[in-house]
């Protein structure tokens, strides 16, 4: 996604928070519904997947988590 390459992924965990609307969606435990995912993904490609991947840094996961650290060792 983030060279923008079109993506088709599982519709579980993570996944639809991450890809947000940068991705075609299937149902993991259907063959039929992983065929059909990565034909339309081949067909009709979701525009902003480089967009939707720089959403996620490095640099805003160490600032994301110093936050919580600091949130949690509270004052002092």
């Amino acid at each position: 996604m983030a060279c923008g390459c079109p993506v088709a992924v599982s519709r579980v965990a993570s996944l639809p928070e991450v890809c947000g609307d940068a991705a075609v969606y299937f149902d993991p435990t259907s063959v039929e519904d992983i065929a059909r995912g990565i034909d339309e993904v081949l067909e009709h490609p979701p525009p902003g997947g480089i967009r939707q991947a720089a959403r996620y840094t490095w640099e805003r996961c160490a600032r994301e988590h110093d936050a919580v650290y600091r949130e949690l060792q509270g004052p002092g």
